[in-house]
Parts: structure tokens; sequence; C-alpha cells
């Protein structure tokens, strides 16, 4: 008996040793593994694509962007217009922009294309560009419509969103107004589509409607004193057809296809401000 005790002694003690650092062993563990994983989140950083792996807490404008330097030749070199606004298509092959200074149907927007690691000469969009002043030239992500605001006849009222269809070979078909649905008797103007295509932000001056405006750039941030511009978002209308009809269209001016908008709303959560929101 005493024998059998003393035998199964020191297997008894190496196996409580053993369970006495199991739990402590256990526990560093995961300490060690939790510091790691708030090492890791510590570790947020800001890329531009190129490689650069900046600290979040950097300055993003002296991480990402180059010094700023004139738009290369042949845009800025013929034109010495006004220009502004500028716009590149989602593959960076198409820029577009508005040339002249608002009021009077002096604005339009031009388009430059880039061919053999060069802009071409601008040229004006004769199919879309009418009598009025057009502005604001965004186009959507697919690349399938350009957005721009003008207030040239048939809108609703001010200066209005409207978009152009793009068709074979490149061209763009008819504008056609976006409607009520985005559109007011005011001013809308700074389409930008967001990336997912399901959403369209602008801005509006219908909430500070009847205030006095400058009309030195009409629908444009710049004017001297302008009334309160607020950013509103509309969602893509699922409900319709892409070879749907706008009700703004009559039957007499069809588009080959459209994309149509529904609920715009006020950005929510203290986004607008008594001052101006917008693009410049």
């Amino acid at each position: 008996m005493d024998d059998n005790t003393a035998s199964a002694s020191p297997a008894g003690d190496r196996g409580h040793r053993l369970r006495r650092w199991i739990v402590p062993g256990a526990v560093c563990a995961l300490v060690l593994i939790g510091v790691g994983v708030l090492f890791m989140r510590g570790r947020t950083v800001w890329t531009d694509g190129l490689g650069a792996r900046p600290p979040a807490e950097a300055p993003l404008r002296e991480v990402v962007w180059t010094v700023p330097e004139p738009v290369e030749s042949p845009i800025a070199a013929t034109s010495e217009e006004q220009q502004y606004e500028p716009a590149f298509s989602p593959d960076g092959t198409e820029f577009y922009f508005v040339r002249g200074k608002p009021g009077d149907g002096h604005a339009h927007i031009y388009a430059s294309y880039r061919r053999d690691n060069a802009w071409t000469t601008p040229v004006l969009l004769d199919g879309v560009n009418g009598p009025s002043d057009d502005l604001s030239p965004r186009l959507t992500a697919d690349g399938q419509f350009l957005l721009f605001s003008s207030d040239r006849p048939g809108g609703v009222g001010g200066f209005d969103i409207w978009a152009a269809p793009r068709l074979a070979g490149g061209k763009w078909g008819k504008p056609y107004n976006l409607g009520p649905a985005v559109n007011s008797e005011f001013n809308e103007s700074n389409p930008d589509p967001t990336p997912d295509g399901k959403r369209l932000v602008f801005s509006t001056d219908r909430k500070a409607a009847g205030k006095e405006q400058v009309q030195a750039w009409r629908a444009t941030i710049r004017q001297t004193v302008s009334t309160d511009y607020d950013l509103w978002m509309a969602r893509v209308d699922d409900t319709a057809a892409p070879t749907s009809q706008p009700t703004t269209t009559p039957a007499t001016h069809p588009v080959a296809r459209a994309i149509l908008f529904k609920d715009a709303r006020e950005l929510p959560g203290g986004v607008n401000t008594a001052s101006v929101e917008g693009a410049s």
C-alpha cells in the first residue's frame, strides 16, 4: 500500500504542476492577443493608392495631394474666358468644365479627351448646351449620363438639374429635366451622383427662397451676395424602367433612355448651416 502510494506521487505532482500552469498560460495568451488587436487598430493609415501609408493623424493634404499646378495645355491655353467647375469621367479619360461667366447664356459646358497621353483641344458640347447657361457638369458612376444645371426653357423653375444619356459612339443624347422629384421652382445646381450610383447629392436654395440675390454668378456660390444654398439628396427610382420617359419630357422630345430620381430631401445631421453649402 505504501509502495503504490509512493510510486504514484511523482506523476500526481507533475499533473498538479501542469494544471497549475494551464490557467495562467491561457490568461497570458489572451492578454497578448488583446494587445495585438489594440495595436493593429491603432495603426489606422491613409493611402493615396500609390503605397503611401502615413499615420491617420497626419494632415491628409500633406500626404495625398501634390502642390497644385495649372491645368496643362491646351485646356488653359485655348481661352481667356473664365473656366471652372471641372469634372473627370470615372476612368479619367474625359474632362468636363464650364467656360464663360453665367448670364444671358454665356456659360457652357466643354469637354477635353485624353489621347496619346495628352489632352485634346476642348470642344463645346453642342448636343448638351442650350440657349441659356449650362453649369456644373458631372458624370454618373457608370459614365452613361451627364448631369448638369441649366436655366433653359422647359424646366421646373430657375436653374434645374438636367441629364443627357450617352449614345453609341460616345455622343450625348437630348438632355431631359429630372422633374419635380428633384427640381423646384427655385435653383438647383452642383449635381454629384454617389459612387454606388444610387443617390444624387445637389445644392438648392429652395429653403431660402425670397432672399435677395445678386445675379453676378447665378446658381453658383460665386454670387457676390448669396442666398443660403443647402445640400439635398435624392434616391434613384428603382421602380422606373431604364427606357421610361421622364414625366417632364414631351412626346415630341423622346430620350433613348433615362435615369430618374425621387424623394429629394435635405441632408440630415446638421450638415447644412446658415452659410452656403455646395461646390465652387
